[in-house]
C-alpha cells in the first residue's frame, strides 16, 4: 500500500506555527533520512506544486528518534501518516499547514513479506488481515 508523509509538530510546539510554506525556514525542521528527502521539500496545495529549500535541523533514518524529539516540541517533522495518524487524533501531534500535502521524492510502498500461505501459521495470517485492515485506514484517504 501506498505511504503518505504529513507535516506535523507536537501541540506544545512552543512557537507560533508558520501561516506560509515559505516561513518554515525560520523553524527548527526534522526530516527523514530515507527516500530521497533532502534540501528541497515538495509540497502540492490549491492545485500547484511547490518546491521549499530547508535547511534541516535534524535528518534521521530512525522514526522513533524523530518522534521522541517532536513529541518534546523541538521542532515540525515529516512523518509517515500510518506514524502520525494515531498522535493526531490523541491531539499530540497537530498538523502544520493542512492545507498542504506533503509530496515524498520516491513514492513509498508498504509491503508484507510472508511464507507462502500453505506454511503461513493461521494466526499469522489473522494478524496480517488485522493489519492490512487498520494501517490501510490511516493510510489510504477516504473514499465517498
Amino acid at each position: 500500500m501506498p505511504v503518505n508523509y504529513v507535516l506535523v509538530c507536537a501541540r506544545k510546539y512552543g512557537k507560533t506555527l508558520p501561516d506560509t510554506l515559505d516561513e518554515l525556514e525560520q523553524h527548527s525542521i526534522f526530516m527523514p533520512k530515507d527516500r530521497g528527502f533532502g534540501a528541497t521539500c515538495c509540497f502540492a496545495g490549491n492545485g500547484q506544486e511547490y518546491q521549499i529549500v530547508i535547511q534541516p535541523r535534524l535528518v534521521t533514518n530512525n522514526g522513533d528518534a524523530m518522534l521522541d524529539a517532536l513529541l518534546q516540541g523541538l521542532g515540525i517533522g515529516i512523518l509517515p501518516n500510518f506514524v502520525a495518524q494515531r498522535l493526531i487524533e490523541s491531539r499530540e501531534l497537530v498538523v502544520v499547514l493542512p492545507e498542504y500535502e506533503v509530496i515524498p521524492p520516491q513514492k513509498d510502498i508498504a509491503y508484507i513479506i510472508s511464507p507462502p500461505n500453505y506454511l503461513m501459521p493461521p494466526k499469522a495470517r489473522v494478524f496480517i488481515d488485522f493489519l492490512m485492515k487498520n494501517v490501510r485506514k490511516m493510510v489510504l484517504p477516504a473514499t465517498s
